[in-house]
């Protein structure tokens, strides 16, 4: 099946990354993406809700990004804050060199 429900988690207390969330009928999808990766991405130093900002406006092209490494099965089951995981949960890596594809913008006075 195909990622669907692109959306930010509502619960960012950890400002080092922004959480991206998906869907794959039962199994939820993770991917953290770390401060360095946007602001390099963005070539700049933007504040923690201008972080979730710039993830939320590219949140389609993130997710075509996301999509493929999924169905390629680059994944990893997603552990919680708890150490808890299960099977119906994984995190998909992306770095710098998958959000540069993405085309990310940021303008500091926005």
């Amino acid at each position: 099946m195909a990622l669907n429900d692109f959306r930010l988690c509502a619960n960012q207390t950890d400002n080092s990354f922004v959480t991206v969330l998906a869907d794959d009928d039962k199994v939820r999808v993770v991917c953290r993406l770390s401060q360095a990766d946007i602001e390099d991405s963005v070539g700049g130093n933007p504040s923690p809700e201008d972080r979730k900002r710039i993830v939320s406006e590219g949140l389609e092209r993130i997710g075509a990004v996301l999509s493929l490494k999924y169905e390629a099965k680059e994944y990893v089951p997603y552990i919680d804050r708890f150490g808890i995981s299960n099977e119906y949960t994984v995190e998909v890596a992306l770095g710098l060199n998958d959000l540069s594809g993405c085309n990310l913008a940021w303008q500091k006075d926005a």
